[in-house]
């Protein structure tokens, strides 16, 4: 499960760098030197666009990976036969839920019992595995 986590923080990461190549690529001018063909290897602008096309490819591979990770980690607890273990897996794993967020949709009282449930959707889940 904590993969998935990794998987996710590797998208953002990726995302941010979109970002950046993005207003590189759009908001910098050419390279002006006066004479004619003595830019001397591209413009920042190009650099930038050569950049965003790699950081896309790059992108959708990981998207690609991190769907067929999560597709997994689902399949992996749709196993599980206990309705509330299959909820906070998912909540946590899938949703990123904190766990408050956990116990008030789950209706627990306390973290402690959302946390309880949580080391025995674990302990099913590893049985599943």
């Amino acid at each position: 499960m904590q993969s998935i986590y990794q998987a996710e923080l590797e998208l953002i990461s990726l995302s941010e760098k979109k970002r950046h190549f993005t207003e590189l690529a759009t908001a910098i001018g050419v390279k002006l030197t006066g004479m004619p063909g003595g830019q001397g290897g591209g413009s920042r602008v190009e650099t930038g666009a050569i950049g965003l096309i790699d950081l896309i490819e790059q992108c959708t591979d990981k998207e690609r990976e991190y769907v067929a990770l999560v597709k997994k980690a689902e399949e992996l607890i749709a196993k599980i036969p206990q309705e509330k273990f299959r909820q906070v897996l998912t909540l946590r794993y899938i949703c990123r839920n904190s766990w408050k967020t956990i116990r008030d949709k789950m209706g627990y009282d306390d973290d402690k019992s959302a946390l309880r449930c949580h080391g025995f959707a674990l302990r099913e889940l590893q049985k599943v595995m």
